[in-house]
């Protein structure tokens, strides 16, 4: 196995965690009665931070695969990556520390492949 593999794999397991820990947070949320009114809204204005950070999901997912895996495809998920951030970041602080472990995994991820390349 190519050392970006392992790379997408790691950044693979913090995304998945990423959503488990927001997935839990809103399901917290919804079984407090006070917080009922803003969860919507937070929803809402989140929405556009979940789709990027979905796309960004499926693209590692795809740049897993050894015959997918191009340079340019991990240029786009990090570009989808730092979009993510930046729109979460605003209403969710924890989103900056997840997504910085992303872009930094995808560059060292970019780093293996151009070195795996020049061989």
């Amino acid at each position: 196995m190519c050392p970006e593999f392992w790379v997408h794999i790691t950044s693979l397991i913090v995304s998945l965690a990423y959503m488990a820990l927001l997935s839990y947070f809103f399901i917290f949320s919804l079984n407090n009665t006070d917080d009922h009114s803003g969860l919507g809204m937070l929803l809402a204005f989140m929405l556009p931070h979940l789709f990027a950070f979905l796309l960004a999901v499926i693209l590692n997912i795809i740049c897993s695969f050894k015959n997918a895996n191009s340079r340019i495809l991990m240029i786009v998920t990090l570009i989808f990556y730092i979009i993510s951030g930046v729109l979460g970041g605003i209403f969710l602080p924890f989103v900056y520390a997840t997504v910085v472990i992303q872009v930094i995994l995808l560059i060292l991820a970019v780093i293996q492949y151009k070195k795996s390349n020049l061989k």
